[in-house]
């Protein structure tokens, strides 16, 4: 039960990194993407945004309503689609390193 907790941890981690660094990097284009107008958008608005975008990015379901504009933004979610992608086959081995050794045991 203790890897389930480890997993959770590093989505978690990954979710609020990822949310953090777009935060710090695209925060001028938050206005624009948002359709609204310059200075109409509250911090609550930027950090809800980020995380749905980082959740999503991680997820891989990729819904494309929220995308970086920066390439330092871009680059940011690229990174942030391969770490999804690199959790996802870590917990796959992770079972499949259980499921060998317990084969192995029998």
């Amino acid at each position: 039960m203790t890897k389930i907790y480890k997993y959770m941890a590093y989505v978690l981690g990954l979710i609020l990194i990822s949310a953090a660094l777009i935060i710090i990097f695209e925060y001028d284009n938050f206005s624009e993407s948002m359709g609204k107008p310059p200075g109409g958008v509250t911090i609550i608005d930027v950090i809800i945004q980020t995380l749905w975008w980082s959740v999503v990015t991680i997820t891989a379901v990729g819904y494309g309503d929220v995308t970086p504009m920066s390439n330092l933004g871009k680059l940011i979610a690229m990174d942030c689609m391969l770490a999804g992608y690199a959790l996802k086959l870590y917990i796959l081995i992770d079972i499949f390193r259980h499921y060998t050794r317990t084969s192995n045991n029998s």
